[in-house]
């Protein structure tokens, strides 16, 4: 059966070279085993083949080149066959016995040939079909009495420790994996007698001495707990279940789970509300039949697998983690869930932790790595007494019926500078190394490094262990972070964080409103913000700010400058981190940047809003509508402060206007404010203050903003203090000035 071609995005070359390898990977196991199996397993395998043509034959088969290669295979080759067929020739009549003769004669040759011609023979001679089934019968009693020891015991043993599997699915497990170890066994077996299909399990049942429904419900157990590779054609074992049986069992169980070790938080450590965390906990030390399946979802490396962590701890009980590699599929993880499962049920108060859980709950892609079993996941869900924590970064495409099964559900987002804040101060008192701390360092850590509690905890384990009182230490705890952040962003260094203070005055900001009132307005909105206790709840939208003006003139400057004011994380989106080329994307983006913000109580600002409030009446698609719709929606809803910057109001949807409690006009600086830039920003380059009969020529300069002299100043970093001249300064900010390309406004009408 083909595969959509659009598996996962892959291309039908691409599916075709993935059967293609693991055809090739089946053949290479197979040579692994030959060299692995010369001992007592091969024995072992020809003993029970033994058996199981012995079986056959009471099923009345044809005797065909096939059974006589694995006979012979059985037998240890054609000369045993050819020795005993001797001895009973006198058994037959003159002319049977003439044909048996030359058959002996013609059958010293290579098994496959020789079980050509015993087909041929018994074509030509029907009667010595009773004769040979006698025979066979005895050479097949003869190989399996000499099976001494049970090599494979081990293996059953562990099949059964692991997965909790019966006798009956044991049986069957073996069957197939000598089947696929050994050809004459799989070429008769599976090519011949076809026992794979369904049509034919009443033979495979009788062949292994098992009433049909043991059959019906050993294979059940097989494929539900992923031992069998999902392929409708043959019986195959999964790799790890094959390597299990080849190896007798004597991995430790390591290949399908692991167990949670390593240091655990405490539950306080993490930023979730209290009363939600124990009662997920309660949830966890229930005793019952009820089933407990627990979603976390969220951004990675915000602490998911670290809560589970702590939740083993705080409980005492052992937590199974499924095993995940790069390579393995379907049936891998189901198999390793199954074994997590069992070994869950058998430790008091255990429970299972599945991370990268999309890889199974995701059974609604239309289009996706593999055709996900939605009918298995619902009923496993579902099953009483299973204790799993289910952890997945997108949950977009999880089926709402597979999302009511989840018994409580905790969303992770990333830590905002208050939460990160109250982590850094937990995690320092509890290792008692709070006071190597300065105030301004610990901001310092809380606003730059934007890391998870597990690595703060990390961070600050190793300062403690390595350093002695204050002496390194806020530089060890640098480094740890650092050596995260690098790891975290594939190799690239942390960038060293701009935050506009340098050089940055509220005397260079030219605004048509009173900046003392907004600056005022801001502090008690934020006062509001951090003590709500007696007082009502910030009003939606009340904090939204419009600042719209030509560019340069410090629209963003001024943003960053009130989130520093009111000690609050300024978080910055623009539309390259916003828009999306996937319908309905965009829209989500949008929503999660305003809840985040909202949940973390960082200032929001959204440069060039106009790329998002644009004019309805100019849109030409749909989604355009629905991309208004949902920025206006969500910023009337916003309870928190957010900025928007345009330099293009005039474009903007005329109901945007009415969404913003303060719109501030940026207007290019007036004679003081070019005064206070320029003492600021490039008198510092001259190494001495503007002379006087300079200021005027400064003063009659129009249109000049504070990012013009930030333009200038960037072009003399490298000077030394009075290396560059006040004229040369000056020539350069008219040189900005002249060089600007204000956009006039454009009347609507006819000239006259």
């Amino acid at each position: 059966m083909l595969r959509t071609l659009n598996d996962c995005g892959k291309s039908w070359r691409t599916v075709m070279d993935e059967d293609f390898v693991r055809h090739i990977n089946r053949n290479l196991r197979r040579r692994e085993v030959k060299s692995i199996m010369q001992g007592s397993v091969e024995h072992y395998a020809r003993a029970r083949a033994s058996l199981w043509l012995g079986r056959v034959l009471d099923m009345h088969v044809t005797l065909d080149s096939d059974f006589f290669a694995c006979l012979f295979w059985v037998c240890g080759g054609t000369a045993p066959v050819l020795r005993h067929l001797s001895r009973l020739q006198e058994r037959l009549p003159d002319g049977e016995a003439e044909a048996l003769q030359e058959f002996s004669a013609r059958a010293k040759c290579s098994p496959r040939v020789s079980a050509n011609l015993a087909e041929e023979l018994l074509g030509e001679h029907p009667v010595l079909q009773h004769f040979f089934v006698d025979a066979v019968q005895e050479l097949c009693a003869a190989a399996a009495a000499r099976m001494k020891r049970d090599p494979l015991r081990q293996a059953r043993r562990k099949l059964h420790e692991l997965f909790g599997l019966d006798a009956a699915s044991c049986r069957l497990s073996e069957f197939i994996f000598l089947k696929d170890s050994f050809p004459p066994v799989e070429r008769y077996f599976e090519d011949d007698l076809h026992l794979n299909h369904y049509s034919r399990r009443h033979a495979l049942a009788f062949m292994l001495q098992l009433r049909p429904a043991e059959l019906k419900t050993a294979l059940h157990s097989l494929q539900d707990c992923g031992c069998l590779e999902s392929d409708p054609d043959r019986f195959s074992l999964n790799d790890d279940i094959a390597e299990l049986w080849r190896n007798n069992g004597l991995p430790d169980g390591q290949e399908f789970f692991r167990i949670l070790k390593g240091e655990a938080l405490d539950l306080a450590d993490f930023p979730h509300d209290p009363q939600m965390l124990e009662h997920v906990r309660r949830l966890l030390a229930h005793p019952g039949k009820e089933p407990v399946h627990l979603l976390f979802y969220g951004e990675p490396g915000t602490g998911k697998s670290a809560l589970a962590n702590s939740l083993a701890a705080s409980l005492d009980v052992k937590a199974f983690s499924v095993v995940s590699r790069r390579q393995d599929d379907d049936d891998d993880r189901r198999c390793s869930l199954a074994a997590c499962i069992h070994m869950a049920s058998r430790s008091p108060g255990a429970f299972v932790l599945v991370d990268e859980a999309e890889r199974m709950l995701e059974t609604n892609l239309v289009f996706g790595r593999q055709t996900k079993d939605k009918a298995w996941l619902n009923d496993f869900l579902e099953k009483p007494g299973q204790r799993v924590i289910w952890i997945t970064n997108h949950i977009e495409h999880i089926d709402q019926a597979v999302r009511r099964r989840f018994t409580f559900s905790i969303h992770f987002s990333r830590l905002g500078t208050q939460e990160r804040g109250r982590v850094w101060d937990r995690i320092l008192q509890r290792h008692d190394v709070a006071a190597r701390l300065s105030e301004s360092e610990r901001e310092y850590l809380v606003r730059d490094y934007d890391v998870p509690a597990g690595v703060i905890n990390n961070a600050a384990a190793q300062g403690r262990a390595l350093c002695r009182g204050r002496k390194n230490f806020f530089a060890t705890l640098r480094r740890v972070l650092d050596a995260y952040v690098q790891v975290r962003n594939n190799g690239t260094a942390r960038p060293v964080p701009h935050t506009g203070e340098e050089n940055y005055t509220l005397d260079g900001v030219c605004t048509e409103n009173s900046l003392d009132k907004l600056l005022e307005r801001c502090r008690r909105l934020d006062a509001h913000m951090r003590n709500t206790s007696g007082q009502k709840e910030l009003p939606p939208g009340c904090g939204a700010m419009l600042f719209y003006g030509p560019p340069g003139t410090g629209k963003s400057a001024l943003a960053h400058h009130i989130a520093r004011m009111l000690n609050r994380e300024c978080l910055v989106r623009r539309a390259s981190d916003l828009l999306n080329m996937y319908v309905g994307e965009s829209e989500k983006n949008i929503a999660r940047t305003f809840a985040e913000a909202e949940r973390s109580g960082a200032l929001l600002l959204i440069d060039e809003a106009d790329s998002f409030i644009f004019s309805r009446d100019t849109a030409l698609h749909n989604w355009e509508h629905t991309l208004v719709n949902e920025f206006l929606t969500s910023l009337e809803r916003f309870r928190g402060l957010c900025v928007c910057t345009t330099n293009r109001r005039e474009s903007m949807d005329a109901a945007a206007m009415r969404r913003f409690s303060f719109k501030v006009a940026f207007t290019y600086a007036g004679s003081a404010q070019c005064q206070a830039l320029y003492e600021s920003i490039l008198a510092p380059l001259a190494g001495s203050a503007l002379p006087a009969d300079l200021k005027q020529e400064l003063s009659d300069m129009s249109r000049l903003t504070p990012g013009d002299f930030h333009a200038v100043r960037s072009r003399h970093w490298l000077d030394l203090p009075g290396e560059t001249q006040h004229r040369e300064l000056l020539d350069e900010l008219r040189l900005e000035q002249t060089a600007k390309l204000d956009r006039k406004e454009r009347k609507i009408g006819f000239r006259s």
